[in-house]
């Protein structure tokens, strides 16, 4: 190749750099809504793509763009100090989907943007055996931006079309030998003629269309869904109770309950389980709210396994007694629509779900989809349940012997109360906790005395209006049903220091066939006590006065006895306040019936969803060519792990590696590294006080591979005996280490080309 043809190679490289990244730039921007000028982003590319150009020219060849693009950045980061600044803002608002932020930081990032893809795209180009990824980027690109918003057009698009296909014909021999740059005129010709006789309406064929909309849905559903959850409740199950104040609706506590007998969901299970559907953390006095941020995860997402385990307390009983919880499987399948809340066991440890549902979970424990369940939906899911009293006992007093970060922030969100809750409450949970050791025998004094003094009943009057809803349950009406109990026991709990939340959802009692069938009279209310270092536990005084009742034959009428005891304890001050007016009460809650959005940073930024219908089943389809898309973005993804993995195979490969050193001692030290990190996946390794020559002899020995023996010699002697070592010394290396790769087992020999995929070989300036 002449200096002409190279110097139009070089160039035609350049522009063919410039048209794809600067139309994929002014592409993307336009989808996100960014008004940037045109010119400075073909500017900043031109100038990119022509600065590796010139360094190319040059002996150093392709090692020459690398160091543009470092200098590159580095002058922009001079141009624009605050450029860190803004990319680490940028990321910090992706994390928390805050696309304000993003959308900010993208637009002033643009122009530097499209210079640093602009250098990355010539280098592809240029180099010619990468000219295929440069094009699936770039149709991934378009394709994506075009799919995502209308407002990204086509006719911006063209360049990067034009200069794609101009890219292709890299292919060609003819074009090896006189540049490519002469494709460029037909190949805009194409593109032009192939845009004119674009039909002005979409022209679709319906199967692939429908597949279309159903890969775009399942996108949305993972990676763009912001839509606010419609949280659970037990009110929508016949427990639907809300009283007036100053004409606004506003959800009460207590009063009669008509639970609905139609279906709600299948669950196979043969044990008892209580499935928790959303968690209430702060008590009015007359409701319960959910005032916590919370942060939303993909159930799936692999990276967040950590929050996945907090929110669950998965792995927290471990090491402890193995009764004090039992392992339950389910399988449930949803019979009718409903919210968006997916039941699940508080301590959850398992989840399965057809991938084409996005499954999500928040910090807190809830589990939820990213659309209103459907009639057919289904899961399964293992969780643990507590077990019998002295096993949770010991188990609990062992966790407490653990560091938990968590706890201080625990106890300070679940153990507040309102004012208004009155003395004989205060007295009545010191009077049952009174000489007792430990949390959990406090619970469960506090759970067995709710159970066995007050009466279950879903015939019940109104609480009065101004009075504190538990402070009556407990000293005038001992009657209720489960949101009574749980609600008091909660409070109790929360009295004495003791974390507690309230949980809604279902209680599960097993059919004798394996299959229940749920309906609103199995909607339930119970506790969620915190144990440091264990983590949530539930508790169900509702059940167990239910059984007292059972066994009793008719229910008595009100308590046993007076709960409220004579003395009034010590309390602090502050504490029995007199009782609140609820008409002064400066949080006004939401009407019950209506969907209540969970208070989940991630929606903020969206706007509210339509009151009529906030979950449409289908919504309107922004592109034809969603299927495309997934396919290129799947091929892409493939393709560079692919390319990624068979370098760092290459890069890594002991024997390939010491056939290119200048000297054999650089490729001794090399294969020693490679054979003892091989050795190392087959778990050998040198004894403790073992020099590197009696390992060598005792692995040769026992695998029969006596040029190890003799390859560790050398390098002893060419270490630190100043021997120079010889090709026959490289060679026996070279066996030894064919050798033992050879007589590893399949298994081994994958995990030792992971290991060097990971983590390289390891250094080589000392034997190890």
């Amino acid at each position: 190749m002449n200096r002409k043809e190279k110097i139009l190679r070089l160039l035609s490289a350049a522009l063919i750099a410039t048209l794809m990244a600067a139309s994929v730039v002014m592409v993307l921007a336009e989808a996100m809504g960014m008004n940037i000028a045109w010119w400075k982003v073909y500017l900043a590319a031109s100038a990119a793509s022509l600065a590796g150009a010139l360094l190319s020219y040059s002996r150093m060849g392709v090692i020459a763009v690398p160091i543009c693009a470092f200098l590159g950045i580095g002058g922009v980061i001079a141009y624009r100090p605050s450029l860190p600044g803004e990319l680490l803002a940028a990321f910090r608002a992706a994390s928390q989907t805050d696309f304000a932020a993003v959308l900010a930081s993208a637009q002033s990032m643009a122009v530097p943007c499209a210079a640093i893809l602009a250098l990355l795209f010539y280098a592809m180009v240029y180099k010619r055996t990468w000219v295929s990824i440069a094009m699936v980027i770039t149709l991934a690109c378009v394709i994506g931006a075009n799919a995502l918003s209308a407002s990204a057009r086509v006719i911006t698009a063209l360049p990067a079309i034009v200069g794609t296909a101009a890219a292709y014909t890299q292919g060609s021999e003819l074009m090896r030998e006189k540049g490519f740059a002469r494709a460029l005129i037909p190949a805009a010709l194409a593109v032009l003629i192939a845009f004119a006789l674009l039909p002005r309406q979409a022209v679709t064929w319906a199967p692939l269309e429908n597949a279309a909309n159903r890969i775009r849905a399942v996108f949305e559903d993972y990676f763009h869904f912001t839509q606010e959850r419609v949280a659970f409740s037990i009110n929508e199950a016949g427990y639907d109770h809300a009283r007036s104040i100053d004409n606004v609706p506003t959800s009460f506590l207590g009063g009669p309950a008509t639970p609905e007998t139609e279906p709600v969901m299948e669950v196979s299970t043969g044990d008892r389980l209580l499935l928790r559907g959303s968690i209430k953390s702060s008590y009015t006095g007359y409701s319960w709210e959910d005032d916590l941020e919370k942060a939303r995860y993909l159930f799936y997402d692999f990276t967040r396994r950590n929050a996945r385990a907090q929110a669950f307390d998965m792995n927290r009983s471990d090491g402890l007694d193995k009764d004090a919880f039992s392992n339950v499987r389910a399988d449930i399948r949803m019979l009718r629509e409903g919210t968006s809340t997916l039941f699940v066991p508080g301590r959850l440890s398992s989840f399965s779900m057809d991938l084409d549902t996005a499954a999500y979970f928040n910090s807190v424990g809830e589990m939820f989809l990213a659309r209103r369940v459907q009639a057919g939906d289904a899961y399964s899911l293992e969780a643990e349940m507590p077990g019998d009293d002295l096993s949770m006992s010991l188990a609990i007093q062992a966790a407490a012997q653990r560091d938990d970060s968590r706890y201080a922030e625990i106890e300070n969100i679940y153990t507040q109360l309102p004012s208004g809750i009155e003395d004989g409450v205060y007295a009545l949970a010191v009077r049952l906790t009174e000489g007792l050791e430990g949390d959990y025998a406090k619970a469960r004094s506090i759970e067995e005395y709710l159970a066995s003094h007050y009466r279950y009943t879903l015939e019940v009057d109104y609480p009065p209006l101004g009075r504190d809803f538990v402070s009556y349950f407990l000293l005038d009406s001992q009657e209720g049903y489960c949101s009574y109990f749980a609600s008091s026991m909660a409070v109790l709990l929360r009295i004495v220091g003791i974390p507690a939340r309230y949980v809604e959802g279902y209680r599960v009692s097993p059919d004798p066939s394996g299959v229940t069938v749920l309906t609103g009279e199995d909607a339930h209310a119970w506790v969620e006590v915190y144990f440091s270092g264990l983590g949530w536990v539930s508790f169900d005084p509702t059940a167990a006065a239910q059984e007292n009742q059972n066994s009793l034959g008719n229910p008595t009428d009100g308590a046993v006895d007076d709960p409220q005891p004579t003395p009034t304890p010590d309390i602090p001050p502050e504490a029995p306040t007199p009782s609140p007016d609820p008409t002064s009460t400066p949080t006004t809650q939401p009407d019950w019936t209506q969907p209540t959005p969970s208070p989940d940073p991630w929606t903020q930024p969206t706007p509210e969803p339509d009151e009529d219908d906030p979950w449409p089943d289908e919504q309107p389809p922004k592109d034809r060519a969603w299927l495309l898309l997934s396919i290129l973005f799947f091929l892409l993804i493939l393709a560079l792990i692919v390319l990624w993995v068979r370098h760092r195979l290459q890069v890594t490969d002991p024997a390939r590696l010491a056939a290119h050193q200048e000297n054999c001692e650089r490729s001794a030290m090399i294969l020693y590294r490679g054979i003892l990190n091989l050795l190392a996946v087959s778990a050998q390794a040198p004894l403790s006080g073992e020099t590197p020559a009696q390992f060598a002899k005792r692995v040769s020995a026992s695998a029969n591979n006596p040029d190890f023996a003799a390859f560790a010699d050398a390098i002893v002697l060419g270490r630190y005996g100043n021997r120079l070592l010889t090709e026959s010394d490289v060679s026996h290396g070279l066996r030894a280490y064919a050798i033992f790769r050879k007589n590893m087992r399949r298994t081994e020999r994958l995990r030792f080309d992971a290991r060097r995929v990971l983590r390289g070989l390891g250094s080589f300036d000392q034997i190890p």
